[in-house]
């Protein structure tokens, strides 16, 4: 409603973060094609990794393309969508194991849970910081450092035991086990 305000040969109707509130508003109306194509001109404007961005990681009913830094690696498929590219690269051999990559939409969507912690945290809700943590880094491990860095300093004295054995999980998938260790022993005795 408030676009509609704006007069319809306003520059500001065509800023990238007009079009991309445009777009999410016609997608919860249930015209995605429309919004799809709005999605593409903020795309087109801002490459991938600025539409990224313009998003904050916020949840969306639209495709977005993954940013080049969250794509997964040559030789591991891309990430499903609208985006993704119609000559997908097949599936390797180690797609499945454990040791495996995670894949591009599983990084995106660790990042994203990330994201969503930062903002948890900054707003004083520990519970969903430390559940989006949770799931986050099982997403993508490689997320675990940034992590740390999020929930060291929403410990305080005397955390709870569930707090400390998400910590210690993020402190292993970090590289540091010995850390991880004493967490836990922290955490068998609170």
């Amino acid at each position: 409603a408030v676009l509609d305000a704006v007069a319809p040969a306003s520059p500001q109707r065509r800023r990238p973060i007009a079009q991309l509130i445009r777009a999410e508003a016609l997608a919860a109306a249930g015209d995605v094609a429309g919004a799809q194509g709005l999605a593409e001109a903020v795309v087109s404007a801002l490459g991938a990794d600025g539409a990224w961005r313009l998003r904050g990681g916020m949840a969306s009913r639209l495709t977005w393309p993954v940013p080049p830094v969250l794509r997964p690696a040559p030789g591991r498929p891309s990430a499903p969508g609208a985006f993704a590219s119609p000559m997908a690269e097949p599936a390797d051999a180690s797609e499945g194991r454990p040791d495996a990559p995670p894949r591009g939409d599983r990084v995106a969507a660790a990042r994203a849970r990330l994201e969503a912690a930062r903002h948890a945290y900054s707003g004083g809700d520990a519970v969903r910081g430390d559940r989006e943590l949770s799931v986050g880094v099982r997403l993508d491990p490689a997320i675990a450092a940034e992590g740390v860095a999020l929930m060291e300093p929403t410990l305080g004295d005397q955390p709870g035991g569930e707090r400390l054995l998400l910590y210690g999980d993020l402190l292993r998938a970090a590289g540091r086990p010995a850390d991880a260790d004493a967490t836990y022993d922290r955490a068998a005795g609170a």
